[in-house]
């Protein structure tokens, strides 16, 4: 007899599998029959206890009994899927109720499949691994994406800092200039209500002066304001990158590579000259997730910079080899002390502990490219290399 509350039969390599059913034989029919699939199964002979196995030990798969005595299979599942802590747990019904109703009463409480008795040993083994694998990739995706989340939320505030920096610097130095022309004005102001100068050259001369000056400033001005506008729109064109970033686009490389200059020009130039070197042959459109393309460059571009002292130049050439484009990325200077103890030629490491760079090559493998180089004794230098077209299958 299989005494009150759940039970397990001895731990075996792989999943648990809950079994529920008021019936003693057929929990040990049940547990026979998972152990022979390499399961480990836990047994529970009502429903009551079921929930609580399941909130306690977080089985793969229920196997759930349909009729027993006060809380039925229905209300278990329920009661299951109620219950955040349980309620992504797949559960497939056990019943000799074979009705079309009956099967439809376990899919609206939450079940997933129905298994009629009496069993059949390789149809409760195949219905059992194909639910475990489903629920597999489920998880595994629900991984993937929250990693992709935690790795657009990172790009985000890098984005949302960058572009606070690149709008700010203008805006502040357009307001200093404003300042500076006000005081000009009233100051001119002043000199020409006079209206019996002591000196007449003096007041002429430092009215040339102001007047020299305030075109100055308003043609300072002019180019804060020019880069404001220039900074808008490379981020209208990441934005628009992002509304089609679920889906793989054919995209103009060297565009994806401006914009992305564009949004790091303050910061690139306070640190290294950029030189482009572009390939007209690589214009050819590329099928490439754009807005996640944009953010490796992104990040490269930034190890790079960081990877010089500060007064370097940063070459970017492109070019087409058989059916792949290519990327260079290539440093030129006094290199960066190297932070942290990370390996020079470790491409991964790609001159840093940065993240980003981390990053970078998770999503160039992700468009089955690569990324050659990283930091050496020198300089950084990366080379991207990315397929002209996505195969249908092999996108992942």
């Amino acid at each position: 007899m299989i005494p009150s509350g759940p039970q397990d039969a001895p731990v075996a390599h792989g999943h648990t599998i809950l079994v529920v059913d008021d019936t003693p034989i057929n929990l040990d029919v049940m547990r026979e029959l998972l152990q022979l699939g390499n399961y480990a199964a836990v047994s529970a002979p009502s429903g009551v206890e079921a929930i609580a196995c399941a909130q306690s030990q977080r089985p793969d798969l229920i196997l759930l009994d349909v009729v027993m005595p006060g809380m039925d299979g229905h209300e278990t599942c329920r009661c299951l899927k109620a219950d955040a802590s349980t309620r992504d747990i797949p559960v497939i019904f056990m019943s000799c109720l074979d009705e079309t109703r009956h099967k439809l009463a376990g899919f609206d409480a939450g079940a997933v499949d129905y298994i009629t008795k009496p069993f059949q040993a390789d149809e409760v083994l195949a219905r059992v691994g194909a639910h475990l694998a489903l629920r597999g990739r489920h998880q595994r995706l629900a991984e993937e994406n929250d990693a992709l989340l935690s790795e657009t939320a990172i790009t985000a505030r890098r984005l949302a800092a960058t572009v606070a920096h690149e709008v700010n610097n203008p805006i502040a130095f357009v307001c200093a200039n404003l300042g500076a022309l006000d005081s000009h004005v009233r100051e001119v102001s002043r000199l020409i209500s006079l209206e019996d100068p002591v000196d007449r050259s003096a007041r002429e001369a430092e009215l040339a002066f102001l007047q020299s000056d305030m075109a100055d400033l308003v043609r300072e001005s002019q180019e804060g304001l020019a880069r404001v506008a220039e900074t808008v729109r490379a981020l209208v064109h990441f934005a628009s990158c992002y509304g089609a970033s679920l889906s793989w686009q054919c995209v103009d490389l060297h565009r994806g590579l401006d914009s992305t200059l564009s949004m790091l020009s303050c910061e690139l130039e306070q640190r290294v000259s950029i030189r482009k070197d572009y390939d007209g042959a690589a214009v050819r459109e590329l099928e490439c997730l754009p807005a996640e393309l944009n953010v490796a460059f992104m990040n490269l571009l930034l190890g790079a910079a960081r990877g010089l002292r500060g007064d370097g130049e940063i070459r970017i050439a492109t070019g087409v080899q058989d059916d792949e484009l290519w990327v260079d990325i290539v440093g030129t200077g006094r290199p960066a002390p190297p932070t942290g103890s990370q390996r020079p030629a470790d491409a991964r490491a790609g001159g840093g502990c940065d993240s980003g760079l981390l990053v970078a090559h998770s999503i160039v493998d992700k468009h089955r490219g690569r990324i050659e180089g990283g930091r050496d004794q020198t300089a950084p230098c990366f080379r991207v290399w990315l397929p002209l077209r996505q195969s249908q299958g092999s996108v992942r």
